[in-house]
């Protein structure tokens, strides 16, 4: 089941409900008025776990079987995996986040240069640049996409890595194809 799904299942209300008597609690048990804030919003995803539990099982209008309570309790263990996942998801975006302005030579917001750029954030400034240029903005029509890779390819080495920058085009055609 998927995210949406849980949400159109579940009781979203004792979700919120959770997180914000977590929260009260956090405060009066003596955290931080930042760290009760974040175990209440944290306590929100105590259940998400059940997006990988069967509507069937969750949404059973009587007992469960024996089989179908074994298999709700791994909630608790796949939703410790979904947000290890996202963890690591957050962990990539805020690397990239932070950096994907930095240049090959230095030049960027934070004079980062070559391999002191993090991986993931030269390839997303490829990407950033590619759809900045090839979408159409309030301020400019959209480049053709031959335009856009001439342009990136003649910043190889200076503002992108030329790694990626030989990625993109060799996967150029792909790329496009999002555009149409």
């Amino acid at each position: 089941m998927d995210l949406q799904a849980f949400v159109n299942t579940t009781n979203c209300e004792h979700s919120i409900r959770v997180s914000e008597i977590s929260g009260i609690l956090a405060k009066y048990l003596g955290y931080s008025q930042k760290e009760a804030l974040i175990i209440g919003q944290a306590a929100i995803y105590h259940d998400i776990g059940k997006c990988d539990i069967p509507p069937e099982i969750l949404n059973k209008p009587g007992a469960l079987t024996d089989q179908e309570y074994s298999i709700v309790k791994c909630h608790t263990q796949l939703g410790g995996e979904r947000i290890a996942e996202a963890l690591r998801v957050l962990s990539a975006a805020s690397v990239i986040s932070e950096h994907h302005h930095e240049k090959w030579d230095g030049t960027g917001y934070h004079g980062l240069a070559a391999g002191e750029i993090h991986p993931y954030a030269r390839l997303v400034s490829v990407a950033d640049v590619f759809d900045a240029l090839a979408s159409k903005r309030v301020y400019r029509d959209a480049c053709s996409i031959g335009d856009v890779i001439g342009y990136i390819t003649n910043l190889a080495g200076v503002q992108f890595d030329e790694a990626v920058v030989s990625v993109l085009l060799a996967h150029a055609d792909e790329i496009a194809a999002l555009y149409r």
